[in-house]
Parts: structure tokens; C-alpha cells; sequence
């Protein structure tokens, strides 16, 4: 009887380890990501500039609906959009990723606006952010801080006629109005 135990108990031990390795290794999940960085920000600067491309491999859109990092205060989903030579920046309640698809971040279009930074972004260091969808659900990503071009001084050399001190915001803001975008 001891020895019928025993020898069950080793082949439900050897089941247990051949369904084990059979086991296919967890998929990635449908969303990719791609060319992430975060802009460099300039001395008394309180905003910095998110950049990422999300590609969607799944059969379904899903929706970016917020971002956290711990490098500011908040994070605003925005887009920019040239009107009579100016550009405008609008906070957006949600960003697109359609299935199939991608949604690419990039200077003077889609981005990551980071509010009231903790400490100034150098290049060469990494900022955490957290992207929440509505479907992947919460995302974390290390992105690097890259270096302003040698042209600017304003911070705002990737986004031609942008006039911060004008600048009219579309979209609710939250917290202190400084004619910039907070995190």
C-alpha cells in the first residue's frame, strides 16, 4: 500500500513538472513600446516633455486615460496644433491606440506634458512613468532624459512657433496657470 502511494505520488510529481514545461511563457501584452524619452529641462523650468510610441498589436483600440511620475507634481495627456503661425497645446481627457496601429508621441504634436517638476530634468538621467489604459491597465516605463539641441536655450526648439509667454491653453487646466503645461 506504502509503495502504491509512493509511486502515485511520483508520477502526479512528474505530471505536475511536464505540465510545467509545456507551459508556453506569458505572452506580451498586445501594446509595445518605442522611441521613449523625456526633453531635458532648462534652469527655472517647472515643465518637461514626454515622448513615446505606442504600438497596438491587438484586435481592439485602447485609450490612454492618465500618467503619474514621481519626476512632477502631475502628468497631462496633451496635443499641439498649429493655428495662424502659433502653437496651441490642449489637454486631452484620452489618447487613441488603434488597433493595429500606432500612436506616436513627438515634439510639436501628441506628448506627455510633466507638471511642476520635483528637480530639474538632466540628460543622461531616467525619469519613471506610470501610463494607465483603459484595457493594458497600468504600464510602468524608464525613459531617458535627453539633452536640449545646442540651438535653444528656451526649451522650446522642437516645437517651431511657440511663443510660451502668449501661449492660450485650450482645455481645463489644474493647478497654478503659469502659461505652461504642469505634469
Amino acid at each position: 500500500m506504502q509503495q502504491r502511494v509512493s509511486r502515485l505520488f511520483c508520477a502526479g510529481l512528474l505530471v505536475l513538472c511536464a505540465l510545467s514545461l509545456k507551459a508556453a511563457p506569458e505572452a506580451p501584452g498586445p501594446l509595445v513600446f518605442s522611441d521613449a524619452y523625456v526633453r531635458a529641462s532648462v534652469p527655472g523650468q517647472s515643465v518637461g516633455a514626454a515622448y513615446v510610441s505606442i504600438h497596438n498589436h491587438g484586435p481592439q483600440d485602447d485609450f490612454l486615460i492618465a500618467a503619474h511620475s514621481s519626476a512632477a507634481a502631475s502628468v497631462d495627456l496633451h496635443s499641439s496644433h498649429n493655428q495662424q503661425g502659433m502653437t496651441h497645446m490642449q489637454r486631452e481627457s484620452r489618447l487613441r491606440i488603434p488597433a493595429g496601429g500606432a500612436l506616436q508621441m513627438q515634439p510639436g504634436g501628441v506628448h506627455l506634458m510633466l507638471q511642476n517638476l520635483k528637480t530639474p530634468l538632466k540628460a543622461g538621467e531616467q525619469v519613471t512613468l506610470q501610463l494607465v489604459f483603459e484595457k493594458a491597465g497600468t504600464q510602468h516605463l524608464t525613459l531617458p532624459v535627453r539633452a536640449l539641441s545646442a540651438e535653444s536655450s528656451s526649451g522650446t526648439d522642437s516645437m517651431p512657433g511657440m511663443s510660451m509667454p502668449g501661449m492660450r491653453m485650450d482645455g481645463p487646466m489644474n493647478g497654478p496657470q503659469q502659461g505652461a503645461h504642469s505634469h
